[in-house]
């Protein structure tokens, strides 16, 4: 009995390791914040971005494009192109490319955008009512 039990916990173990997220998993309206200080990324499925933050009370806009590449397991990574990162005191402003991962560690967990491992910093995209 016990051997089958394990048998069926590692089966549904490694059934999970495979999942895979896909390009229409990624587009979508993420959000991060910080102290005072948020940001608002949607990215459109058309390629296109919208970038909003209020950072300490200033506010701001940018646009832009992005592209995605499949990396399979649950993970992939965007390029965003003109990205300016406002809410990661790390970033480097003169930036033109902006590669990042985005993770998801199973079906049901939303996906989200890796801005500073280090400070544990990301954007989490909006659940879609």
């Amino acid at each position: 009995m016990f051997k089958r039990i394990a048998a069926l916990l590692l089966a549904l173990t490694l059934a999970g390791c495979g999942f895979t997220m896909k390009d229409s998993d990624i587009p979508g309206v993420y959000r991060a914040a910080r102290g005072i200080s948020s940001e608002t990324l949607t990215l459109n499925a058309d390629g296109t971005y919208v970038h909003d933050w209020d950072i300490n009370g200033q506010d701001g806009q940018a646009f832009g494009t992005w592209r995605i590449h499949m990396l399979g397991y649950g993970f992939a990574q965007i390029v965003v192109n003109g990205y300016q990162d406002k809410i990661d005191p790390d970033a480097d402003p003169a930036l033109d490319d902006w590669n990042t991962d985005v993770k998801r560690t199973a079906p049901w967990d939303r996906p989200r955008i890796l801005i500073n491992q280090g400070l544990r910093l990301e954007y989490l995209k909006e659940r879609v009512s």
